[in-house]
């Protein structure tokens, strides 16, 4: 290895010489798995039905083959996760709302703020740890934060339906 190369490997690019290294304060990324590039592809594509070449063609961008997009959508199929017609593969109806609620968090139907603030307060008995993980998802999905131990709270700025436990 020359000076040029190993200078390049230091400051943590492809020298083309075999190992990659990274740079000491940034993680390694995981290459995506073959799911990951089939749902996030379909995820981000409206309608979300895609035939299988454009599926290999997007597994081949990340250095898939395309024997193993294949498995993988035949896995998934399988799994629920999407569903197959005539060699066009859609998502299954659990991640349309996926991608619904991704949609939504990426272009929220706001109103204008007029200083009002949506507070939740949860008291009560302690809870066991499978209780509070729902009550945190369920506030993360109502976009609420926690400023502290029971106390959540955000702007009052979203067009939304109040969730049933808030209507009273």
């Amino acid at each position: 290895m020359d000076r040029a190369e190993r200078g390049a490997g230091e400051r943590g690019h492809d020298s083309g010489t075999g190992g990659s290294r990274h740079d000491a304060g940034r993680p390694a990324l995981r290459p995506l798995t073959t799911r990951s590039i089939v749902l996030s592809t379909l995820l981000g594509h409206h309608p979300a039905e895609l035939p299988a070449r454009a599926l290999v063609r997007a597994g081949q961008v990340f250095g898939t083959a395309e024997g193993t997009v294949r498995v993988a959508l035949t896995r998934m199929v399988a799994a629920g996760d999407l569903q197959q017609r005539d060699g066009t593969y859609r998502l299954s109806p659990r991640l349309l709302a996926r991608q619904a609620r991704q949609d939504d968090s990426h272009a929220p139907r706001l109103r204008p703020w007029a200083g009002d603030w949506e507070i939740a307060l949860v008291t009560g008995e302690r809870r066991p740890a499978t209780e509070r993980a729902a009550l945190r998802q369920a506030m993360a999905t109502l976009r609420l934060a926690e400023l502290r131990e029971g106390s959540w709270l955000r702007p009052a700025n979203l067009e939304r339906p109040r969730p049933p436990a808030a209507a009273d």
